[in-house]
């Protein structure tokens, strides 16, 4: 007979059975056991796909501020000044 773990998912609370053999696998790999079961995963990863949220949460600037280079820097994080050149290329006569 074949040994299982047995636990229960975190959002329904439906019984989830893995084999012993699989969860030795996982804890070779590092990896924890799932949370929830196959269908809740699937529902958690919409909800969690549909949230539009800003990894770096940042403060934009109003658009009076803006130069040519400027507007770069207030949707985006600010990473110090960095060298910049200015060249004018003159168009082939």
């Amino acid at each position: 007979m074949r040994e299982v773990i047995k636990y229960r998912c975190k959002d329904c609370e439906k019984e989830i059975t893995i084999p012993k053999q699989v969860y030795n696998l996982m804890l070779q790999k590092g990896e924890s056991l799932p949370e929830r079961c196959e269908a809740c995963r699937k529902k958690h990863e919409e909800i969690r796909k549909e949230i539009k949220c800003p990894y770096f949460q940042v403060k934009l600037e109003s658009e009076s501020n803006f130069t040519d280079f400027d507007y770069y820097k207030s949707a985006y994080t600010f990473h110090g000044d960095r060298p910049r050149q200015t060249d004018t290329v003159e168009p082939d006569s």
